[in-house]
Order: C-alpha cells, then sequence, then structure tokens
C-alpha cells in the first residue's frame, strides 16, 4: 500500500485493486514489458430489422423489430460496462431488398434502410467516419440463394439454385443486375417457385443490419503478479488520473431520408424556337410505367397588319421504359408510349388563313383530336437534366375552317373535314428531375 501511494499526480482514493490492474496495463502498454497475458480478444455483434415492402420507415412492431433493438442496446451497454478498454474497430451498416421491383427503387430502398438502421445507433463509443462502412446491396439473391438452400421444400429447387448462381455469377464477373434476372425467375416453371418464393423468402430480405467489430481486452489476472513484484517505473509511468477513459460519442451527418419519389418537369426546344411556350410533368408509376401531360399556348398577332401565329392544346400519355439505362434508373433511357392529343390553332400572315375547328366556342369546340404512337431516349446530361428526344406518328383530325382578312374584319371562305396519317410530334425537350434519388448517379 505504501508503494501505491508514492504515485506521483494521485488525488483520487481509488480502490487499491483498480489501481494496481491499470499500473500493470500501463505498464505493458508503455514499456513492453509482458508481465502477464493480456491478448486483445476479437468481439462481433450485430442487430437486424426487418421492414415492410417497398417500405424504409423503422416499424417498432413489426417481426419482433423492438426486441431485437431493445436488446441489441442492452448488449452494448453491458459491453461497455464491464469492458471500458473495448476499442470498436469496424462498423459495417447494411441495406437490402427483395427482388420484385425495379433496380433503381430496389437501390433506393436499400440505401434508405441503412440508413434508417444507422440512425437508431449513430452514437456509439468512439465512432469515427473513417471506421464506418455502408453497403448496399439492391436486390438481395446471395440471401435468396441462401434461404432457398435450407428449405427443402422450395418447388424446383435444383433449377432454382442454378439460376440464382448463374445470376450470382454474373454479378462477380462485373455484369449488372438487369431486368431479364427477375424476369426468368418470374417465369421459371411457369411462375411457380417465384409465387412460393415471394411468400415465404422475399420478406426476410427486406431488411438492414448493423455489425460492430470489437477489439476487446480482457480483464488482467489478480494471481499473475504480486502487487510488491512490480517495478518502480511501473508505478512512476502511471497518468494522473487511473479512471478509465471516457468514450466519446460522434454523430455522423446522414442524408435525409425520404421516400423515393421520380417526377419530370420538361419543355419541347423545338416549340420553344416556335415561340410557343410550353411546359410538361411527368410521373413514375413503378415498373418502368409512367404518366404526363404536356400543354402549349401561344398568340401572337398584329391585327393592324392581319397578322397571326395562335396554336394552343396539349396531350396525355403513357409511357413504358426499357432497356439497361431504363432499369438503373426510372424516366431515363428508351420509352415507347401512347398518347391523345387535343389542339387548336389560327395561322395568317395577311393572306388566307386557316383556323382549326368552329370559330368561337371553347377549345373543345375548336380541337383537332389525334392519337398516335411515339418512341424516344431520354439521355442524362447533368446531376438533374436529360434531354428527350421522341419523334411519334398516327392520326390527327378534325375541321378546320379557311378565312381571309377584308378591311378590319375576316371573311369566312369554306369549313373542310382532314385526316392525317403520319408524323404528328417530334420532340427535343429539356427534364428537369424532381425528387429523392431522382439523380443522374455518374454526374453525382
Amino acid at each position: 500500500m505504501a508503494k501505491a501511494n508514492l504515485i506521483p499526480g494521485t488525488n483520487k482514493a481509488l480502490h487499491l485493486g483498480t489501481r494496481l490492474r491499470a499500473a500493470l496495463l500501463a505498464s505493458l502498454l508503455l514499456t513492453g514489458t509482458a508481465y502477464a497475458e493480456a491478448a486483445p480478444r476479437e468481439f462481433k455483434d450485430s442487430v437486424r430489422i426487418h421492414f415492410r415492402q417497398s417500405k424504409f420507415d423503422i416499424d417498432t412492431l413489426y417481426k419482433g423489430n423492438n426486441d431485437s433493438i431493445d436488446f441489441f442496446r442492452q448488449r452494448l451497454a453491458v459491453l461497455k460496462k464491464e469492458n471500458p478498454f473495448a476499442a470498436m474497430r469496424k462498423i459495417s451498416v447494411i441495406g437490402s431488398a427483395s427482388p420484385e421491383g425495379s433496380i433503381a427503387l430496389n437501390k433506393t430502398l436499400s440505401e434508405n434502410r441503412a440508413n434508417s438502421i444507422f440512425r437508431l445507433f449513430r452514437k456509439l463509443p468512439n465512432l469515427s467516419p473513417s471506421q464506418t462502412e455502408f453497403i448496399f446491396l439492391g436486390r438481395d439473391w446471395k440471401g435468396l440463394k441462401k434461404y432457398v438452400e435450407n428449405d427443402p421444400s422450395v418447388p424446383y429447387r435444383e433449377e432454382v439454385l442454378t439460376l440464382i448462381n448463374s445470376i450470382i455469377g454474373k454479378n462477380r464477373n462485373g455484369e449488372k443486375d438487369g431486368a431479364g434476372n427477375l424476369k426468368a425467375l418470374k417465369t421459371l416453371r411457369k411462375g411457380v417457385p417465384y409465387a412460393y418464393l415471394f411468400k415465404n423468402a422475399f420478406a426476410p430480405l427486406r431488411m438492414a443490419r448493423i455489425c460492430i467489430e470489437w477489439e476487446v481486452i480482457e480483464h488482467l489476472s489478480d494471481t499473475l503478479v504480486a502487487p510488491e513484484a512490480l517495478p518502480v517505473n511501473a508505478l512512476v509511468m502511471m497518468p494522473q488520473t487511473l479512471e478509465a477513459p471516457d468514450y466519446e460519442e460522434h454523430e455522423v451527418e446522414l442524408e435525409k431520408v425520404c421516400k423515393p419519389f421520380f417526377m419530370n418537369l420538361r419543355t419541347n426546344m423545338l416549340f420553344d424556337l416556335a415561340a410557343v411556350p410550353n411546359l410538361g410533368a411527368e410521373f413514375y408509376l413503378g415498373k418502368n410505367w409512367s404518366i404526363g401531360a404536356n400543354w402549349m399556348y401561344g398568340w401572337w398577332s398584329k391585327n393592324s397588319a392581319h397578322k397571326y401565329w395562335r396554336i394552343y392544346g396539349g396531350d396525355l400519355n403513357v409511357r413504358k421504359w426499357f432497356g439497361s439505362a431504363a432499369n438503373e434508373k426510372p424516366l431515363t433511357g428508351h420509352h415507347l408510349g401512347l398518347f391523345a392529343q387535343v389542339l387548336t390553332y389560327d395561322f395568317e400572315w395577311g393572306g388566307k388563313g386557316y383556323m382549326g375547328g368552329k370559330p368561337g366556342g371553347t377549345i373543345f369546340d375548336r380541337a383537332n383530336y389525334g392519337a398516335s404512337i411515339e418512341y424516344g431516349y431520354s439521355l442524362p446530361v447533368a446531376e438533374r437534366l436529360n434531354i428527350d428526344f421522341s419523334i411519334a406518328a398516327g392520326y390527327l383530325g378534325g375541321k378546320y375552317v379557311t378565312y381571309e382578312p377584308q378591311g378590319a374584319g375576316y371573311v369566312w371562305k369554306s369549313t373542310k373535314q382532314f385526316h392525317w396519317f403520319g408524323p404528328t410530334k417530334a420532340e427535343i425537350s429539356l427534364v428537369w428531375q424532381i425528387g429523392c434519388g431522382n439523380r443522374n448517379n455518374k454526374f453525382k
């Protein structure tokens, strides 16, 4: 006890056993002299949270999530209390999704699910961004393989495993996961295995997991070294405080977790060049389908010179997106669609004029109508911008009036009916992408 009181700078009356253990540990660490076995022990722990289909907000009442969270927090508290010298080596935050749905949606879901679980445990001892890695699995084919291997009741099990192994092998060789992989699983044996897996295996794949790797220094045994056998330098080299160091708590800033949402605002630059202002909006419906609407309005006139340039109307369209770019991100790449349009016009430059529909009344009294098939490609040009090239062909028809300006008025000449089959629309649109996840990743 007398020797223990010789420690310089010690102002606190601490328990002798604790002081001797700390002294021995300091001596071992600072002098490199091995007086006892104190080898670090690796320790790993993890917790898994489950999510409902297409969701990333944590439902504590779903699949025992609340019990899993509470139990994991208790284990962390016990580890911190019983092993004050434990050092955190690595934190892995993993998010995944089941195979159904588009590549882009599953990627966004896995990212947001990982962020959701990390927010629960963001205050961790000695947490450092350099020690933290995020892993976004997207479609968890390896997790599905593990389930199939462990469930002998899967219909056509060997064929399913062969297909999944092929998909995993292609991904391992650098080939991107595409829509064809899911289609192959859906159509295998007329969809019988897929229906079974959707019901039984997909739910566990909609998850996020946080894994922590610790390095724990075991408590030193009181019987290994007698107190009087401690060298003097072991006591002199002690720090001024013998208390276990406090664990700092750091917070890592996360991106705002939000629901995936894909919307585009667009303007056809060909109409803009023709002095016809126009605006369109498009919404992603899921499964590579979208719906959109466009409107244009231009009314320029010099009545004294009998000059008119008037056109207004719009269209509604439904599009199906396809190709590798569309599978990676909604509203990008190739698209094929149907649209219906309604418009009216009045063209006259001092001579004979042409007016769509009957003079007076509403647009529907004067309108020409059409329906067409369109094809296009939406090309990413910036993080939030695309350029959409489209062309459409189909039918446009209705009545139109011819007239001639005379004095201060206009003289009706004839009313005719027309039917047009051929090109009905050309588009080079500047597209602004709006919504959570609606970014072109290669420009980030």
